[in-house]
């Protein structure tokens, strides 16, 4: 064996074959394009074929929570047929489905999402980055300034509502937490919100102001578990697996959300 014939090598030669794979999937409901998981396979099978690398994915375990939603972990390996070196990758993948394809819609989450990163295929987005424009969500970058109007009618806030027209303003990089989940709570004064909560926490540590629209469109992911009425719902609680950039120092001491890093 040579070094030029390793297992290694040829995914080298993969990774270098790669080129962008276009979002031509398209969420019509929250009006979002994706990247499809077949045209992430036939785009990675072809190269691996090429190099005579065989790809098997092997199920680890199953965890069914509420709303339908299951969590698969797999094992991905790649396998060289002129050496037998073999190489495993450890992935995890989410989905939705309140009948019998949650197992399912978590391995083609994860396959898609495994071969992605693993070969760093782009997907063209510049949306896509977390550092790109000025670090807001996207929805706050496309939202169309409000016309002026008349002055507001002042009518009694609690601490929770004086947050959320607090001026926002956190840089990249800047402070953040890791949640776990995204759930709906009111405010002291009947207000309902979105919030999310850390390992653990029934209470959320960072609360999101700007709607439901917003918040898929900022974690387009999100819709793989829950539909934007669910998001609506008081109570209600989703897997939520990403890093949470905050403002603090704002009325009350609470943190408002202000854009995501999906932690895969």
């Amino acid at each position: 064996m040579t070094e030029q014939n390793g297992l290694y090598a040829k995914m080298v030669r993969v990774m270098a074959s790669m080129e962008r794979v276009p979002k031509r999937g398209r969420n019509a409901h929250f009006n979002y394009d994706f990247v499809t998981d077949g045209d992430v396979l036939d785009a990675v099978r072809e190269a691996l074929v090429a190099e005579g690398i065989a790809f098997f994915v092997s199920f680890n375990e199953a965890v069914q929570r509420e709303k339908g939603i299951t969590t698969g972990s797999f094992t991905l390996t790649f396998a060289d047929a002129e050496t037998g070196q073999t190489h495993d990758v450890q992935w995890v993948g989410e989905g939705q489905d309140i009948q019998d394809k949650g197992a399912a819609k978590a391995a083609t989450s994860a396959v898609k999402y495994a071969l992605l990163k693993t070969f760093l295929i782009s997907t063209g987005d510049a949306d896509d980055d977390p550092d790109s424009g000025d670090g807001q969500p996207r929805a706050q970058q496309r939202r169309t300034p409000k016309t002026q109007g008349p002055p507001p009618v002042e009518v009694p806030r609690d601490a929770w509502e004086e947050q959320e027209n607090w001026p926002h303003n956190t840089p990249p990089g800047g402070p953040y937490l890791d949640a776990s989940e995204v759930g709906v709570f009111d405010t002291k004064a009947g207000k309902r919100h979105l919030g999310f909560m850390t390992d653990g926490h029934k209470w959320p540590d960072i609360r999101w102001w700007n709607g439901r629209d917003a918040l898929l469109e900022a974690a387009p992911w999100l819709a793989d578990s829950c539909t934007k009425e669910q998001l609506g719902e008081m109570g209600a609680r989703f897997p939520f697996t990403a890093r949470v950039y905050y403002t603090e120092n704002v009325p009350g001491g609470y943190k408002t959300a202000e854009r995501f890093e999906r932690i895969d």
